[in-house]
This record gives structure tokens, sequence and C-alpha cells, in this order.
């Protein structure tokens, strides 16, 4: 379905283009072009007060509201040294490193060189490196330029977590955050629900939070392993994990790893739960015909002798038909 761009400069309207919905921003630019003779690398377009970037494989989608099939975009035209820059670094971010200071501490050009590469904020000013909305944009697209960010920044939880997300929470990172922030109960508890590395790095203080624990391994079963001892061997937290993860099972205090009910629901979740459970439950034939029956492989956890058991192994070879694909 088509949209009517209509487009205004700051004297009045422009030009009216007919655009899709999987344009992308350069060509919607270059048909503004064609239209006004404005320059592509002369056109900041915003939306409203949303600033679309400089970018030009952005798509239109992303951006235009679904059910619109009108709207008002506002170009400003940037000054022809704006201009001459953004071309030279569309592609080569890099470049940046050669430009003159006067480039390096020009917002519009820097915004738009680390839509491109985020890494390139290395080059930017340090007045630029402690904006927060381009160390954002910088952090989102290369979560490794947090390595670049003004330090006042780096005590930023959204800061921080947008780089950790977008490196998958890599440890490389983990040199370049302040040791405070481990302290923080909100930093903590909001990287350690979607990764194990926030509870392995908190305070002491943090792992032996029960309240805040319990929160985490509810959403990260396996930050378990990084819980004070106290709160492996705590029966209601150890249950609250394996009910979402019967794996985690592998981080539970030995005591609990002998406790039936919980080695139970740790093999109804996942059958593989059975090899951390103790010798004596894994003789234990109720249990590993619920292990089986969920997963075929745990018969090779369970005792030798339930492992040729004829009922452990009837299921054992009906669960494995019913993920055997035939060619």
């Amino acid at each position: 379905m088509s949209v009517e761009l209509r487009i205004h400069g700051l004297g009045g309207p422009l030009c009216s283009i007919f655009g899709e919905r999987y344009w992308m921003l350069h060509q919607l630019k270059v048909a503004i072009e064609a239209a006004t003779n404005i320059p592509v690398y002369e056109q900041r377009l915003l939306f409203g007060t949303k600033e679309l970037g400089f970018a030009l494989g952005g798509k239109l989608g992303a951006w235009l509201p679904r059910k619109e099939t009108e709207l008002d975009v506002t170009l400003v035209r940037l000054e022809s040294a704006q201009a001459a820059w953004l071309q030279k670094l569309e592609g080569q971010p890099w470049n940046l490193c050669f430009a003159p200071e006067s480039v390096k501490a020009d917002r519009e050009v820097v915004f738009a060189v680390v839509q491109q590469n985020g890494a390139a904020l290395e080059y930017a000013t340090p007045a630029l490196q402690a904006d927060r909305e381009i160390v954002l944009v910088a952090v989102q697209q290369n979560g490794h330029a947090l390595e670049h960010v003004a330090p006042a920044l780096l005590a930023d939880t959204g800061v921080v977590l947008a780089a950790m997300r977008q490196t998958r929470f890599s440890e490389h990172l983990l040199q370049h955050i302040p040791p405070h922030l481990w302290e923080d109960r909100i930093f903590v508890g909001s990287l350690a629900k979607e990764h194990e590395i926030g509870l392995k790095h908190a305070s002491t203080r943090l792992r032996g939070d029960r309240q805040l624990v319990l929160a985490i391994v509810q959403r990260c079963g396996m930050a378990l392993q990084s819980a004070q001892l106290e709160l492996r061997a705590d029966r209601i937290v150890v249950l609250a994990v394996v009910h979402r993860n019967g794996l985690a099972l592998k981080y539970a205090a030995e005591k609990l790893k002998e406790d039936r009910e919980v080695v139970l629901a740790a093999t109804q979740q996942d059958g593989a739960a059975l090899q951390y459970a103790a010798e004596e439950l894994q003789s234990d034939k109720s249990i590993v015909l619920v292990a089986v029956r969920q997963r075929p492989i745990a018969r090779h956890y369970a005792s030798a002798a339930l492992q040729m058991d004829p009922e452990v192994l009837k299921y054992s070879l009906v669960g494995r038909s019913r993920h055997t694909t035939t060619w």
C-alpha cells in the first residue's frame, strides 16, 4: 500500500512523494532530490520530533504508522560542509578518524556515523562521547563501543545494558563496567534476568539477597550457580527454579539432589536432570520413568539395573521414536 509523504521545509511545503513501506530511506531521499533538487546528503528528515537518521539503509516501515496513508515529514537542509562529510563517511565510518576536529565535534555527522558502526564513537570528541542519545545509538549498533563512552555514562544502566544485549552478553565488556554497578540492585536484577553473567559478577551481598535471587532464577535458571550457598540450599528457591529449568538442579545443594520432590519437579521439566539427582533417586523407578517419558536419553542416567528394565526401555524407545525423523 502506497503512502503519500508530504515534505515540508522550514519555509513551507516542498513536494509530495508517493512511496512504499518497504522503501529504504535512501530511496525516499533520492525521490526528494528528484522533486526538489536538494541533494541526498543535504537532507535531514524528521517525522514529528523523531529524527529519521542518516543511515541510508533504514526502512521506512520501521517508523511509518501502519494504518496511515498520508504523513507529513519535515526536511531541514544541512550546511554544505556537513553534507560533504556525510557523503565521504557513508559506507566508510572509520574515515571519521581522519576528519578535522570540527567534523568530529559535529553532532549531526557523528550521529550519522555511529548509526553505521557504533565503534566509530572512538573518534568523536569527548563531548559527543558523553552525549547519551549518540552513545545509545552507538552501543545499540555495536556494543563494543562501550569502550569509548565517557566515564559518566558508564554508570548509566540503560547504556550498559544496551551494550551487553547487543554483544549477547560478552564478557569482554565487563572490564568497562564500573564496580559500583555490581552493587546496584536494579542493574544486577535487569541483567541477571536475561543472562547468568549478571548474578555471577554481582556483589556478595546481592548474590545472597533471597528476594532478588528468587526473582532472577525464575527467569534465568542457570543463574542459580552464582547464588550464595545458603540460597542453593533453600528448598523454596530451588523448587521455583527447577519447575522452569530442570537442568538447574546441577547447582542445587547436595541435600536437595536427594529430595524426591525437588528431583521429581526437575525431571518433569527436563528428563536429563536425572543425571544430577542423588544415586538413590537414580534408582527410583517412578522418577526414572518420569524422566525417560520426558526425554528418552535420561535412561542413561538411571542406575545400571534400571537402564535395562523392560518398562524403562519401552518408554525410552517410544519416546525415541517420537523424536525420529523419517528421511
